[in-house]
């Protein structure tokens, strides 16, 4: 059901397409480079003095388009169902966490044990950086045919398979003392992703 539309490059659709499961994923994500990292604090007051753990990615484009576009990247395994998209995100933090956790600099104000708790919340995710690819995610024509998404998304973003080189691991926001603190905001989005491709 999961195919790409001739806009995408026959190499990139090869890539793709030689990927056998979300466990090849998860390997080549082991290849990423932890280039950033900032506790976060929320900006509004729907959760006020609430911090997440924010790490930035650099990665492969292929690396990128396994993720992201593959026909068992992280999408597609939210394409099955919510509740395996979120066990699939869930496998991927568990292979980053102690790379993410090495990463962060000696002198930050945030222990590991905070950053633990928010890379542990129910919201916590892996997603690309959006502001990258903000320019294709503007676009109308579809990269992805997968027609669940085709007769759900209302924008058709969700069809678009943009080529970038940064991911983000976003935690789960917490308070001062350590408690997660969901954003009700957010409660819907692996619904979302599982419907139409796309949060």
């Amino acid at each position: 059901m999961w195919s790409f539309a001739s806009c995408v490059s026959s190499d990139r659709i090869t890539s793709m397409l030689t990927l056998d499961s979300f466990e090849s994923v998860l390997d080549l994500l082991d290849l990423a480079i932890v280039s950033g990292f900032e506790w976060r604090p929320f900006r509004g007051a729907l959760l006020r003095g609430c911090h997440r753990a924010e790490f930035l990615l650099a990665v492969a484009p292929a690396t990128y388009d396994a993720f992201f576009n593959s026909p068992v990247g992280l999408r597609a395994q939210y394409a099955i169902d919510a509740s395996h998209g979120e066990a699939a995100t869930r496998r991927g933090l568990s292979r980053l966490e102690p790379r993410l956790l090495s990463s962060i600099p000696r002198d930050s104000s945030v222990s590991d044990a905070t950053v633990r708790w928010s890379l542990a919340a129910p919201q916590a995710k892996v997603w690309i950086d959006e502001d990258e690819v903000a320019a294709q995610l503007g676009k109308t024509t579809p990269d992805l045919m997968y027609p669940p998404w085709e007769r759900n998304s209302e924008t058709g973003v969700g069809l678009l398979a943009p080529s970038g080189s940064k991911l983000i691991v976003m935690g789960g926001w917490v308070n001062a003392t350590n408690a997660v603190q969901p954003n009700p905001a957010k409660v819907g989005r692996s619904t979302e992703i599982h419907c139409t491709g796309f949060s």
